[in-house]
């Protein structure tokens, strides 16, 4: 038997256009809801219409290493500065030598041509690059950007739609790492929220002064 105050119960979950029990278009349309903002970006992101400004606290994910003192020192033995040894030792895990010969190829993702200065903590090697399109690329010669970015883990508004290469110019051992997670605000298109970005890709670290400047590559 229903009793009065059943009713009102029942009624008012059929006007959330909920089921009893706790399903139904309300719980689905919450969760659509909750992608919704990902969804936003991703798009925006693609098409090339965000800016630095839509992006705020970029924060990377390090479990710490009893290594990590030891990688800082090397980091400061091959020219790094201090105040960005933390940044470099926080992007990646398992750290190791890696030894860079003359005449090498390295490689960064960028956005819209952009050709970073060549004294910078963060490179793919030809292997490397040729991991992340075989991930990524497609049958035209393009990639996934949005793909590419979780891979690396970029921060902020690096569209990853163009790549700089850059010849190595004298012999060195740097680093190799493995690329931690991160986390990102972000505001687009009235969606907000964090991103969190997997990484997981291979990172390499030239000591300063080794790396020649870049120019613009198509693989």
């Amino acid at each position: 038997m229903i009793t009065f105050g059943m009713v009102g119960v029942l009624k008012g979950i059929a006007d959330r256009g909920e089921t009893p029990g706790g399903g139904g278009p309300a719980k689905d349309n919450a969760a659509k809801d909750n992608r919704e903002p990902h969804r936003a970006l991703k798009s925006a992101y693609r098409e090339g219409k965000v800016t630095k400004e839509h992006f705020t606290n970029f924060k990377t994910k390090k479990t710490p290493e009893e290594s990590d003192s030891g990688t800082a020192a090397k980091l400061f033995d091959m020219g790094f500065p201090k105040r960005d040894i933390a940044k470099i030792v926080e992007s990646g895990s398992n750290f190791a030598d890696h030894k860079f010969t003359v005449g090498e190829k390295l490689y960064k993702f960028t956005g819209n041509g952009y050709v970073p200065n060549p004294n910078n903590a963060y490179f793919l090697d030809k292997k490397g690059l040729e991991d992340t399109m075989g991930k990524f690329g497609k049958s035209d010669g393009t990639w996934d950007n949005w793909g590419v970015k979780n891979h690396l883990a970029l921060p902020c508004s690096n569209l990853a739609n163009s790549i700089a290469e850059y010849p190595v110019k004298s012999e060195s051992t740097g680093l190799s790492s493995s690329i931690n997670p991160a986390t990102e605000n972000y505001f687009v298109d009235g969606a907000d929220g964090t991103l969190g970005l997997p990484g997981g890709g291979t990172q390499l670290t030239p000591g300063l002064g080794t790396v020649g400047n870049g120019t613009p590559y198509t693989p």
